[in-house]
């Protein structure tokens, strides 16, 4: 199909683009995991209909390869992050020391449910990428909307109040969160959140898999805990949060018309063909 054409096309010029500054900035293995995925999608490009599964199974790799390069990636282009600016913004708007607080002090039990609902986003990331090994404009949307998010990182750095913050692990959640954000500590958080991504994406989700009132309900109430959970866990400013609502409507709605553009065009063409 047209659309998954312009898909690989897309995530090749990305893959291109930050492999150059991966390279130019000495992290020659990032660079080198770029390419063997450009390797990849020109392998799959070859097929005149690209699948949604042949996409899908690469997905993983890709997500957690973009991400990991974004702070090598945004160092290239700045040499400084926005977070004054968007540390100002979130001041006049959100009073930011009561969730610094709520952070230190929340009881236990509490505190791991709001980290749970912060990494249930990976859990609702791996359903929505299950949709998409069959259905290929989930995969569009879905690829699309993180891959912006992820320029949109780079291009505009901003840490969020993680860079400041020292993680606790008083449970079994809290331990996991730690662990997968310790190391991104230790050098010093770049960019990533602004907007929050975890917003964003959950909002892109729910309008995916939210066919029926019930479906919709359920995801909409899953991506307002975590909303609140990015703040709480000092992963985001609130403003990006806030954000990260309007971005995941605006992105879905994007891509979703331009996916579906295309695929009229390339039924139109058919059509006309026959």
């Amino acid at each position: 199909m047209v659309a998954g054409q312009l898909l690989i096309s897309l995530l090749y010029a990305w893959f291109s683009i930050t492999g150059i500054l991966l390279a130019t900035a000495g992290d020659l293995v990032l660079a080198a995991l770029h390419a063997t995925i450009l390797i990849a999608l020109l392998y799959i490009a070859k097929h005149p209909e690209p699948s949604a599964s042949q996409l899908t199974v690469l997905a993983p790799l890709m997500i957690i390869t973009g991400y990991n390069s974004l702070d090598p990636a945004a160092k290239t282009l700045h040499t400084a992050t926005f977070d004054p600016l968007i540390q100002e913004i979130n001041h006049l708007v959100f009073n930011h020391s009561f969730w610094t607080t709520a952070y230190q002090t929340t009881p236990t039990i509490l505190g791991e449910l709001l980290v749970f609902a912060y990494l249930s986003y990976y859990l609702l990331l791996a359903v929505a990428l299950m949709k998409a090994y069959t259905d290929q404009k989930t995969l569009f949307i879905l690829l699309t909307a993180l891959f912006s998010c992820y320029t949109l990182f780079i291009l505009f750095p901003v840490g969020g109040p993680l860079r400041q913050t020292t993680l606790h692990d008083t449970g079994m959640f809290s331990s996991i969160l730690k662990s997968l954000y310790q190391p991104t500590l230790s050098d010093g958080v770049f960019t990533a959140a602004f907007p929050s991504s975890h917003v964003a994406i959950a909002v892109v989700i729910t309008r995916l898999l939210g066919h029926r009132l019930w479906q919709t309900l359920l995801l909409g109430s899953l991506t307002a805990l975590i909303a609140i959970a990015t703040i709480y866990t000092q992963t985001h400013y609130a403003i990006d949060a806030l954000l990260g609502i309007p971005t995941g409507i605006l992105l879905y709605e994007a891509w979703a018309n331009i996916y579906d553009y295309y695929d009229d065009t390339a039924a139109i063409r058919e059509t006309t063909r026959s």
